[in-house]
């Protein structure tokens, strides 16, 4: 079997088999005479090498084993040798030769002093389909126990055999006959075959330990023995386990299994080893051995060839080894083991793939690559080595994401590279051309020859070690009966077959990594590459290709720049502290950081970017020559660079700098090139002093002097020049040029003066310099910062300067700043402080941020080139007037100009920023008179008031609004008319209220946009405060209404990012913090946007962005709408006939989509009908009965946005048939019966109906509809809206919700879904308006303004509406508290306390509802004519109702919470009767409060009778006992009477009692349904009128209708609709019929 575990390969493989031309004949002589092994020593010393027997060439005769035995005393002389000879081949005409050969020979001959006496051949072995035979030749057998070991394959006869069924591992042949005959008879071989007991090795190739861990578990869990085929497994065990660690593989024993001595000591133990075991080893045996038991292990081998692989590619190492070889003295020992032969087997491999990889950021060394390759001559041989092929597979570069690793042409990315980094071009099936990142391992692009296998499968190669041809039988026989695929876990197993050793491969791609950053590295490389000549032999081995590829780097190691793009210095400082603090190494994921630094700093001066860096990092040379260096620059480096380099190079630490070559020199400039400069320096300074210091240097300089490299031959002072009396115009000339001053002086010289430009007359030209210095100066300090409290700072320090003062000899009298420029998104804006102004030239070259009038303006969007800042007032009135520009922003200023423009010629003296040339020019001057009207601000303002919204405050016709809009009118008119100077009085606007307390939004016009509201502000709230409003200072602020998102964009829709942006003024200070709906959402992460992900329409609301202007916050507010998603109402698929009628194809959603018609055919998807708003109808042609077949056609229905985004879309299948069926109607199509069929609903509603073909009476059938689930298509756009409702938006919702039912009032009475959504609607409104009092306008649409019309029946309607809600929150905590409790198990306290609280806090609600309930009917039956305003009652009602119970479960728990008393313990979630009586805190109240309600019904009652008796009674009034049965019937339920049979409970165990109790009080919620709401014919008639309830209000009960002896009431009850009143006589009484009435109809 092969040593090196190779099988068999397909033929595609073997195209080109190596010639069978060299065979190694081992010769195995048997002899224990020594002087044979000498005379054989002789023989083949004195041979002549090579010589041929026939056709063979002997090459080499070497004795490689000597065994030498002890002589014995009397060793025997024998005349004869028996030579056997073994020839390896599987060439069966070399077996025909050798016959041929052995017939010819002439016998005896000899060789030497050697006689040869006969030549036989006896044995031939051969392989066969189930494995090798071993025939013996004429006259040879096999011995008997042989035939018996192996098995024949031919008949066997006493004690021979002529074939055996395998190769003898003894290396014993076929025996002649006379050496047989005295053996004893072979046994007869029993019938059963060959051996039945085997030892079956098989190798699984795996890296998952979970596989090894599997096979344990199956291997423990089988039932042995087991039978396979005919074969009986009687023990299965892992004996060996190899697993790679880290330095390399570990091949373990497992339990009863141990590695040879000779393993252990040739590959090293990773165990302990006695004297011949070991439990571990070093390596993979090359032979393919595993571990054995130790009973195989008793007699280790003596004889051992070892294999040592050198993996070399230095053909120098090879010819060290071959004569290091040849000089070895054999035998020699190492340690106790003898070598007695060394050879070379096999030679270095032949083929190399080499990658070199080159980083570089400069895509010209790229380019020269390229054309370098393009022009090499291949092959070409570098050395011994022949260059074949030279390609660029991969090129990575870096751009604004991040690194992108593209492939040259013929070169693919594999799909797995694809996947993992994600491509950045077209993925096909298995390769892409360009991935987002640097593969971690290295890899490059591949040819796509290496790409055609997927990398998901996987050939395995299973080693089977047994010489048994039955176990190959066996296994073939398992293969050819797997059901194929099958899968192991995971893995598909795809196909099984049995190979063999394969042939030796032929060919070999070999591939030497060389790590280095040197390119002449490369270049020698790629040289020698280019001078081999291929093919070229390495011993016997043919190199035929060589390429460079490319070197993988190591995947282990990164360095990530991230670049922060920011201009506040405080980011800097901030980002530096945090890496100062941060712990190293940390992880992120598996990733490692193990050093973070700032390398570079980009800022913007005065003149551009400077990019300094930062300790221990430079820029190279070539960048600091490229950009200029603005500092120091030694040999090869600088720290600071003029730009920021446009290939995103940063600073590079000085270790990566150098091998970086010195800088070059410069090279001397050219004469022509200018050497001479004129620098001016400003010295801007207002002590004299200073000048007197400066004269002083330099009439002391030593002239010329050098700084750096430059020479400095003239220093002087110029002066301003005194003002003449003609025009002085100084012309500024920026050059560094001294050849262009040189050519200026030249001019000035050789001009003829005075001499005239048109109408001036040129009378002086002068180079000059800085003027003289005058006795007044304008110091102008220009202070560079980001951070707006520096602002701040500087004008509370110029505030408080007491002015004159003095430094030095210069007095400083007047101090100002003038002008403050801020970036904002789009550039600098620059804006002037108060009195100062832009002149108009400067507002017309860079454009006004503000009104501009006719002169000056207060902003400009740039930084002007010539520095000049704003200016005062007093220096801009002889500008010519500007033209005037529209206004612009939200601001409107006023402007009245009164223009006159008489010519006139004065003259002036105008000094124009020059280098100094002095032209006196006269000049004519065009003066206009203006008269211009200060601009107006009008500025939004918004004051919160401490107090609980009203929706009256919406309505501006309200009392309340009109009220409260002239007391804020008033109270700012007098607090900014006093504070506020530029403000305009009478001014002042209220513009709305809005909740969130109460807002009030009201308008100002002023002069200014920058006023100081602070002290205005605080003389305002002190103004409110002293009329009732709870305002304090800081309730104010400036809001702007819209401006965060940009309506031109389009809708907002579901699923999209929502961007909105804050754009403050740009003298805001402080952060910007964002809000939803008045909850803040924390300041803003990037400065001035918020992004809303993946947006839905429960993200429509206010959204707000707040900060600081003029002392009082900014608010910059919009209300957002997402558009919520599509309802859609499409044709569904049916079934239609051919009768010609059109196929209506309808598909509906709101106006804010698109819907459109397609169809698909043959040739591909045909469009029908064009995208359109709202609803999208085609009418399909039908089919007519003569051109009827039946035919599936297949529709495409699509819903878009309105900017074009696919939304949903869908196929509709029309079956066409000429086939009748059961049903058919144009609605549903044909069916059969008992088919269901769906379709939409009507055009106004949504949802689809349901229904089933049945048969009628006629037989027929018809559609019969099961299900509908349709609702209107406003009420659906309500609920949608309602999901997001704010308060603010009730009244216009509520009127929608109004117009809505008022207009579609008979759909939504036929529709129970529709009632539902309207009641769930009203649900919505009362939640959001946070009371049960429901905007009046709803229930006027349902029942509640009939019922509600006096103060009486409100009350008792809100009482009954808390008692239900009570009751239901309280059985519902019941059922939760039945649920908590396991039987037999300890009460749960944490969840079982809060069921108790809830439970014990709603049924006492529930009491003190009814409590309320009773009390109000007993005021209104004794106090008749008592009146008691609404907000009295309702305040009582809800502090009696929710106060009271609330106040009890709190005192309860704390007082019996601390103890553990709290609840019961066991069976019941309740509070706790034995331990600390707490039951009384639920006992107690409810028992009272059923006494005074039982109390209640007896003076009811009371009244009742007393009132009936004597008195006539009227023809439609029932009896009073009647009346009373009726009062007590309603009256139990809600006064809750029934809780009375609690007290049964509480006295005796009789079941009876207790079932009563139970199923009364169970039924309380029914009863008041009952008695208090459907037996109430005033709610049955309401209903019914405004739902059209016929049947409704067609169930009609009787009722009492009486007047009393006197005057009667029907005219109050009819007027008022509420209690029915009498009177007569003086006095006051209320009749029978009356609290009927009271009980039941109010």
């Amino acid at each position: 079997m092969p040593n090196d575990g190779q099988y068999c390969q397909p033929i595609t493989e073997l195209t080109t088999p190596p010639p069978p031309t060299e065979y190694m004949a081992e010769i195995e002589i048997d002899t224990l005479d020594a002087a044979a092994l000498n005379q054989l020593r002789t023989l083949l010393k004195n041979l002549s090498l090579p010589f041929g027997v026939s056709e063979v060439q002997i090459t080499e005769l070497n004795i490689t084993t000597d065994i030498t035995c002890p002589t014995p005393t009397v060793p025997p002389t024998p005349a004869d040798y028996m030579v056997e000879i073994e020839i390896d081949t599987v060439d069966a005409a070399v077996l025909n030769q050798l016959r041929t050969l052995l017939k010819n020979l002439s016998l005896p001959f000899g060789i030497s002093d050697v006689q040869v006496t006969e030549l036989n051949i006896t044995t031939v072995c051969l392989l066969n389909d189930t494995g090798y035979q071993c025939r013996c030749e004429d006259q040879y057998f096999w011995p008997c126990n042989k035939c018996a070991a192996y098995g024949p394959c031919d008949n066997i006869n006493n004690v021979t055999c002529g074939c055996i069924r395998a190769v003898p591992n003894d290396g014993q042949f076929c025996q002649p006959m006379t050496e047989l005959t005295n053996i004893t008879p072979c046994p007869t071989p029993s019938p059963t075959g060959p051996p039945t007991e085997y030892v079956v090795e098989i190798e699984i190739d795996t890296v998952d330990a979970a596989v090894l861990t599997q096979l344990r578990t199956l291997l423990k869990n089988l039932s042995l023995p087991f039978g396979i085929s005919d074969v009986q497994v009687t023990e299965l065990n892992i004996t060996t386990v190899c697993l790679l660690n880290d330095t390399g593989y570990q091949c373990r024993c497992e339990d009863q299994y141990f590695w040879p001595c000779n393993k252990c000591a040739a590959y090293g133990p990773c165990d302990n080893i006695n004297n011949v075991t070991c439990g571990c080893i070093r390596a993979v045996p090359n032979d393919g051995q595993f571990c054995q038991p130790m009973t195989e292990l008793t007699s280790p081998p003596t004889e051992y060839v070892v294999e040592i692989e050198i993996d070399t590619v230095d053909a120098a190492v090879l010819t060290q080894l071959r004569t290091l070889l040849k000089n070895l003295s054999l035998p020699f020992g190492i340690s106790d083991v003898q070598v007695t032969e060394l050879n070379i087997t096999t030679g270095p491999p032949t083929e190399y793939v080499v990658e070199i990889e080159i980083d570089t950021v400069d895509a010209a060394v790229l380019t020269q690559l390229r054309t370098l390759l393009k022009n090499l001559s291949l092959p070409f041989g570098i050395s011994d080595v022949q260059v074949t092929e030279v390609n660029i597979t991969t090129v990575c570069l870096l751009n604004d994401t991040g690194y992108q690793c593209r492939c040259e042409d013929q070169y693919f990315w594999p799909c797995n590279k694809c996947a993992a980094y994600g491509p950045c071009d077209n993925i096909n099936n298995v390769t892409c051309g360009c991935i987002r990142a640097v593969p971690n391992d290295g890899q490059f692009c591949q040819p796509m020859t290496e790409l055609t296998s997927p990398s998901t499968e996987y050939v395995v190669e299973i080693e089977i070690d047994t010489v048994d041809a039955a176990v190959l039988t066996q296994l073939r026989t398992l293969l050819k009966n797997l059901s194929l695929p099958f899968g192991i876990s995971d893995v598909q197993i795809t196909e099984v077959n049995i190979t063999t050793a394969p042939s030796s491969p032929t060919e070999y791609v070999v591939e030497i990594e060389i790590d280095t950053v040197d390119a002449a590295v490369l270049n020698q490389l790629r040289t020698l590459l280019k001078n081999l000549s291929l093919p070229f032999g390495i011993s016997d081995v043919q190199i035929t290709e060589v390429n460079i590829t490319t070197a993988p780097s190591s995947p282990t190691e990164y360095v990530v720049e991230i670049e922060i793009d920011t201009v506040d210095a405080a980011v800097l400082t901030q980002l530096r502290t945090l890496l100062k603090n941060l712990s190293l190494p940390f992880g992120i994921s598996d990733v490692q950081i193990t050093e973070v630094n700032i390398t570079t700093v980009c800022l913007l001066n005065n003149t551009g970017y400077q990019c300094r860096c930062e300790d221990q990092y430079f820029w190279p040379c070539n960048k600091c020559a490229a950009y200029g260096p603005c500092d120091n620059i030694n040999n090869v480096t600088c720290g600071c660079i003029r730009a920021v380099p446009n290939d995103g190079q940063f600073c590079q630490p000085m270790t990566e700098l150098t091998n970086i070559s010195a800088c070059p020199t410069p090279s001397p400039t050219a004469p022509s090139s200018p050497t001479e400069y004129v620098v001016e320096i400003e010295i801007d300074t207002v002590d004299a002093a200073v000048l007197t210091q400066l004269r002083t240097l330099l009439k002391n300089l030593s002239l010329p002097f050098g700084i750096s490299d430059v020479q400095i031959t003239e220093v002087n002072i110029t002066t301003a020049p005194s003002s003449p009396t003609e025009y002085v115009v100084e012309i500024e000339i920026d050059t560094v040029d001294a050849a262009v001053l040189t050519q200026l002086r030249t001019l000035l010289k050789n001009l003829s003066l005075p001499f005239g430009i048109s109408d001036v007359q040129i009378t002086e030209v002068n180079i000059t310099t800085a003027p003289s210095s005058p006795t007044e100066y304008v110091v102008e300090i220009e202070i560079d910062t980001v951070d707006a409290a520096v602002l701040n700072q500087l004008r509370t320090l110029l505030k408080n300067l007491s002015l004159p003062f003095g430094i030095s000899d210069v007095q400083i009298t007047e101090l100002n700043i003038t002008t403050v420029c801020l970036l904002n998104d789009t550039g600098y804006q620059c804006r002037c402080e108060d009195q100062y102004f832009w002149p108009c030239n400067k507002c017309a070259a860079y454009g006004p941020c503000d009104n501009i009038n006719n002169v000056t303006c207060g902003c400009i969007t740039a930084v002007p080139n010539d520095g000049q800042f704003c200016q005062p007032m007093t220096e801009l009135t002889n500008f010519t007037a500007c033209p005037i520009s529209s206004p612009t922003g939200t601001s409107t200023p006023n402007m009245t100009t009164e223009t006159s423009a008489p010519k006139t010629t004065i003259k002036i003296t105008a000094p124009v920023p020059t280098t100094g040339v002095i032209v006196p020019v006269p000049i004519t001057v065009v003066s206009t008179s203006t008269t211009a009207t200060p601009a107006e601000y009008t500025i939004t303002l918004s004051m919160t008031i401490d107090k609980t919204f009203d929706n009256t405050l919406t309505d501006k016709n309200s009392q309340m609004y009109q009220q409260y809009s002239k007391d804020i009118t008033s109270a700012v008119d007098d607090a900014y008319s006093g504070k506020l100077s530029l403000y305009k009085a009478g001014s002042t606007k209220v513009i709305q209220f809005r909740p969130g307390s109460v807002v009030a939004d009201f308008t100002i016009a002023s002069t200014s946009n920058t006023l100081d509201f602070s002290v205005a502000n605080r003389q305002l709230a002190s103004a409110l405060r002293d009329k009732g409003y709870s305002v304090n200072e800081n309730s104010f602020a400036q809001t702007v209404e819209s401006g965060l998102y940009d309506p031109s964009k389009g809708n907002i829709y579901p699923g999209k990012d929502l961007v909105l942006t804050c754009n403050p003024p740009a003298l805001s200070t402080g952060g910007i913090i964002w809000s939803f709906n008045d909850y803040s959402l924390g300041p803003s992460t990037d400065g001035k946007t918020l992004t809303v992900k993946s947006t839905s329409d429960r993200d429509s609301g206010k959204y707000a962005c707040k900060t600081t202007l003029n002392s009082i916050p900014y608010i910059i507010w919009q209300r957002i709408v997402i558009q919520p998603l599509p309802n859609i109402r499409v044709t569904t698929s049916k079934t239609v006939y051919c009768d010609g009628s059109p196929i209506t194809l309808e598909c509906c959603a709101e106006n804010s989509y698109m819907t459109k018609w397609s169809l698909f055919t043959s040739s591909g998807l045909q469009k029908l009908t064009e995208l359109k708003t709202g609803c999208s109808t085609y009418p399909y042609p039908g089919f007519s009965e003569a051109a009827c077949k039946d035919q599936i056609m297949t529709f495409l229905w699509e819903v878009y946005d309105l900017n074009g985004n696919l939304y949903s879309s869908n196929n509709v299948t029309i079956t066409v048939t000429g086939k009748r069926m059961a049903c058919y109607n144009a609605q549903y199509g044909a069916g059969e019966l008992g088919d269901l069929q769906t379709s939409p609903c009507d055009a106004d509603s949504i949802g689809t109906v349901t229904a089933r073909c049945i048969s009628n009476t006629t037989g027929s059938g018809v559609w019969n509809v099961v299900e509908s689930t349709c609702i209107l298509r406003v009420l659906q756009e309500l609920v949608d809206k309602s999901k997001n409702l704010q308060v603010a938006d009730v009244p216009q919702f509520t009127a929608d919700l109004r117009n809505a039912t008022e207009s579609n009032s008979a759909k939504i009475a036929n529709s129970e879904l529709n009632i539902l959504t309207v009641v769930q609607l009203m649900a919505v409104i009362a939640n959001v308006s946070e009371s049960f009092i429901v905007d009046k306008s709803i229930m006027t649409i349902i029942v509640w303004k009939p019922l509600t019309r006096n103060d009486t029946a409100y009350m008792r309607h809100v009482s009954i509406v808390n008692i239900a809600l009570s009751l239901l929150i309280a059985d519902i905590c019941f059922i939760i508290a039945a649920a908590i409790v396991k039987e037999g198990e300890p009460t749960p306290v944490g969840s079982c306390s809060t069921a108790t609280f809830f439970m014990h806090f709603f049924y006492l609600a529930l009491f003190f509802w009814m409590l309320f309930s009773a009390l109000l009917l007993l005021y209104r039956t004794i106090m008749v004519f008592a009146r008691m305003s609404k907000s009295i009652m309702l305040a009582i009602a809800f502090s009696v109702g929710y106060g009271c119970p609330l106040l009890i479960a709190v005192i309860t728990v704390a007082v019996t919470a601390g103890g553990g008393g709290y609840i019961q313990e066991m069976r019941v979630c309740w509070l706790n009767w034995f331990k600390t009586k707490a039951l009384l805190a639920f006992v107690i109240p409810a028992l009272t409060i059923v006494l005074i309600n039982l109390l209640v019904l007896v003076v009811v009652l009371f009244k009742m009778i007393r009132r009936g008796v004597g008195n006539v009674s009227q023809p439609d009034e029932k009896h009073p006992l009647m009346m009373i049965a009726k009062c007590v019937a309603i009256l139990t339920p809600l006064f809750g009477l029934t809780w009375g049979f609690g007290i049964g409970t509480m006295v005796t165990p009789a079941l009876g009692i207790h079932i009563v109790f139970a199923l009364l009080n169970s039924l309380q919620g029914f009863f008041v349904l009952v008695f208090g709401i459907l037996l109430d014919s005033k709610i049955r008639k309401a209903l019914a009128e405004r739902l059209k309830l016929q049947n409704l209000k067609n169930l009609t009960f009787s009722r009492t209708r009486s007047t009393s002896a006197g005057p009667s009431s029907s005219g109050l009850r009819g007027g008022r609709n509420g209690y029915n009143v009498s009177s007569g006589s003086g006095s006051s009484a209320v009749s029978s019929s009356s609290i009927s009435d009271t009980v039941t109809n109010t």
